[in-house]
């Protein structure tokens, strides 16, 4: 019983490990601002962005129009930032591709764990 307890903790902790992992992250051109670059800039999607001032911002995208960006930074701060005031931008959003590939990893890693467990335990009964 214990065998499986600690492959247990071993799988939740490879689980919270691995998370992060499901999302990706891209780097979106402003100039000429583009067609991807209105689908990267949506409210509700992380971003963190680099000032030409050589600052650099990380939140969550509350609204953008054709001037500015506006950003809910993670202490809750609301900042407005001119769109020619930014070098660079970068978003992440969930992937499913690499949600399913941990997804299996970790159910591969599982059975894998599973399968010693039973072979040790077999092998102490005898």
């Amino acid at each position: 019983m214990q065998v499986r307890v600690k492959y247990g903790v071993v799988v939740l902790l490879s689980i919270v490990v691995a998370c992060p992992a499901c999302t990706t992250m891209s780097q979106v051109s402003l100039n000429p601002p583009s067609s991807a670059a209105q689908r990267e800039l949506v409210a509700g999607r992380s971003a963190v962005i680099h000032l030409r001032s050589g600052d650099d911002i990380a939140g969550t995208i509350v609204m953008r129009d054709d001037k500015s960006l506006t950003v809910r930074s993670r202490s809750g701060v609301v900042r407005g930032i001119a769109l020619e005031d930014i070098e660079s931008v970068r978003t992440s959003r969930f992937s499913w591709g690499r949600t399913a590939a941990i997804i299996g990893a970790v159910v591969v890693g599982a059975a894998g764990a599973l399968y010693l467990a039973l072979v040790h335990a077999e092998k102490h009964e005898e």
